[in-house]
């Protein structure tokens, strides 16, 4: 594992510990290339359109005190997205909380194993508790529109309008 270095983790990552970063990277290429072609099926059956994977993050490990300011994900690649919790020692959950498209507030305790699906470009989540326990390990993927995507770019609701009556 290293430090994350980079816009990857974007400026949303922060920590209350000035001792520790907030979380470490591991990245293979050949990994993420697997994970995304396996999920593939999976976030196309959610969705209900063709996507086309986009980016995948991981492992990234978030360490002691750790947070997650709210934020929306890039707009022109994490359209469709999910976090997987891959392990965690935590004294106290971490939840991430998100505001759903009705903007109410939730919190999910996603467990080792569980695979969270979500519109990460649209709905704003974050872990704005620090994280109280050891380590949190997660993997992240991404896909978009694999049609006309070019539209989606320009107006994501247009699209939404042609592809999705």
């Amino acid at each position: 594992l290293m430090l994350e270095e980079g816009g990857a983790i974007g400026t949303f990552v922060s920590t209350v510990r000035p001792d520790l970063p907030p979380s470490l990277y591991r990245e293979v290429e050949e990994f993420n290339a697997l994970v995304h072609k396996i999920l593939k099926p999976l976030h196309e059956e959610w969705c209900r359109f063709e996507l086309t994977p986009s980016a995948c993050y991981g492992f990234r490990v978030y360490l002691p005190g750790a947070f997650l300011h709210d934020h929306v994900d890039r707009p022109h690649t994490h359209v469709i997205s999910s976090t997987l919790c891959v392990d965690r020692d935590v004294y106290t959950p971490w939840n991430l909380h998100a505001v759903d498209a009705d903007g109410r507030d939730c919190e999910v305790n996603v467990e080792p194993g569980e695979l969270l699906l979500y519109e990460s470009a649209r709905i704003p989540h974050g872990r704005p508790v620090p994280l109280n326990g050891r380590f949190y390990a997660g993997l992240f993927v991404h896909y978009q529109p694999a049609e006309d995507y070019a539209l989606w770019v320009e107006s994501p609701r247009d699209w939404y309008a042609r592809h999705r009556p």
